[in-house]
């Protein structure tokens, strides 16, 4: 059998370090697996290219390099961030979604360490799941153990917002207690039952009408399937791929689909 990957970045991305990534905390290559390497030596391919849509009931993957054709097709595309159509969260937020969005965050936040005029920032993590509560974990201790050192004349706050009541509520009670109790202890300021209405470049309105200032805010809220966008509409159920106990769709079994 002859296997082909096809991606858009000529590596694999670790989606759960970018947010240590993001904070410096570590290198972007530790993140990143290049794709080049798992065929090197092999009878495969890689090809750097854009998927544009995926034809099962003609067997081939259209793409940016040309049509691809196909036996067996893994569909393994991923997803996006998703803003929930919150006015400006999409035009002024940061998000750990991607190497790429992981290291614009890193590198507008150390421009805005290094600008004279900015001596108070204020850095708002939206959203308290897995991926809101590291990231403001990570910030914070950034902060406490580097910032304080390297510019010492500069404080950051971190703040963190959550609709609901608790954070982690997906959790054990005793655990998130101890998550809970550990961001207050590193400094984060835990914004609970507040819904995010509006983004705006400098500040967040919430549902109550108060607005907050955030020189920086990263949005952690949840994330899109993106499997509609590359598949007819008929293999797609509530923006998903339906798939059995094999992974394979549904209705067609030369279709699979793995990741999120």
């Amino acid at each position: 059998k002859h296997i082909t990957i096809v991606d858009q970045n000529n590596y694999f991305t670790f989606v759960p370090m970018l947010h240590e990534a993001a904070a410096g905390s570590i290198e972007p290559h530790h993140c990143a697996v290049p794709l080049r390497e798992l065929v090197y030596g092999t009878p495969h391919d890689f090809i750097k290219t854009q998927i544009k849509k995926i034809y099962p009931d003609k067997k081939y993957v259209e793409t940016s390099a040309g049509k691809i054709n196909y036996d067996l097709c893994v569909v393994a595309m991923g997803s996006s961030v998703n803003y929930f159509d919150i006015p400006g969260a999409a035009e002024n937020t940061y998000h750990v979604r991607s190497l790429l969005g992981a290291m614009h965050l890193h590198q507008h936040f150390i421009e805005l360490l290094e600008r004279a005029d900015k001596k108070q920032l204020a850095l708002t993590v939206v959203g308290g799941g897995y991926t809101g509560v590291e990231v403001a974990g990570q910030f914070s201790d950034f902060i406490r153990k580097d910032i304080r050192k390297l510019y010492p004349e500069t404080t950051v706050s971190v703040s963190l917002v959550e609709t609901g009541s608790l954070v982690l509520k997906y959790i054990p009670n005793h655990v998130r207690t101890k998550v809970t109790a550990r961001l207050k202890k590193m400094g984060v300021r835990l914004l609970l039952n507040q819904k995010v209405t509006q983004v705006q470049s400098d500040s967040l309105v919430l549902a109550d009408g108060k607005k907050i200032d955030s020189d920086i805010t990263i949005w952690t809220t949840g994330f899109r399937n993106v499997a509609g966008d590359f598949l007819p509409a008929q293999y797609i159920h509530n923006g998903r791929m339906p798939v059995t106990n094999f992974l394979t769709h549904r209705s067609d079994d030369s279709l699979y689909a793995v990741g999120d």
